[in-house]
């Protein structure tokens, strides 16, 4: 499982993960360095991103934006790390795309409790996923608009770029994405295009 870790100050994030995980890795300080990270990386980009808030020169909201605006990483499981108590801070978060929310100081065994969660969930969907594709009636499944829109996705193309080709909204787009999701029981884009790939819904 690749873990990104964003934070101006990583060291005991950075230290937990070392000890006790044994994950791969990789830490930037702030939110321009993940966003340099990220559009740089081969698909599947990231399995697991760890967002401190209060960070310099670009802060988690700005970054948690940038993360679900981009295509390789909109669905992509993100943990935002805050010293911030409020309410109204957390449920802002959450709003704004966060899947997790855990306060500093850090601890160790809550870190890791929702570390393998995601892991889990990720061995589950791989299993799933193998299993699947040897099914062609998964691509039957789809309307011709979904198999036109999974043929952008395979492309690489994001949402806007997508409403654009076939001249719909991109709220038509994620109603669409939702759709697939839904029928090949997967849970985000980067497991739809993986499986549309094996289905090789380009070539149909």
């Amino acid at each position: 499982m690749r873990i990104l870790l964003v934070d101006d100050e990583p060291q005991l994030t950075q230290q937990i993960l070392a000890d006790y995980g044994g994950y791969n890795v990789e830490v930037v300080t702030d939110g321009q360095q993940a966003i340099q990270k990220i559009t740089a990386q081969q698909k599947p980009v990231y399995d697991l991103i760890i967002l401190d808030i209060n960070m310099p020169i670009m802060n988690g909201w700005q970054t948690l934006q940038f993360i679900r605006n981009h295509s390789d990483t909109a669905d992509t499981y993100v943990i935002l790390l805050t010293s911030e108590t409020e309410e109204s801070s957390l449920i802002r978060g959450l709003r704004r795309g966060a899947d997790e929310y855990l306060m500093k100081p850090l601890s160790p065994s809550r870190l890791l409790a929702h570390i393998d969660a995601v892991a889990r969930r990720l061995e589950a969907h791989t299993t799933q996923d193998s299993t699947s594709t040897t099914d062609p009636g998964l691509f039957m499944l789809l309307t011709q608009r979904e198999k036109e829109l999974m043929k952008c996705v395979v492309e690489g193309l994001s949402n806007q770029r997508i409403a654009e080709k076939l001249v719909i909204s991109e709220t038509t787009v994620k109603n669409h994405l939702a759709s697939v999701y839904r029928k090949w029981q997967v849970s985000n884009r980067n497991q739809a295009a993986f499986l549309a790939q094996k289905l090789k819904i380009a070539e149909r």
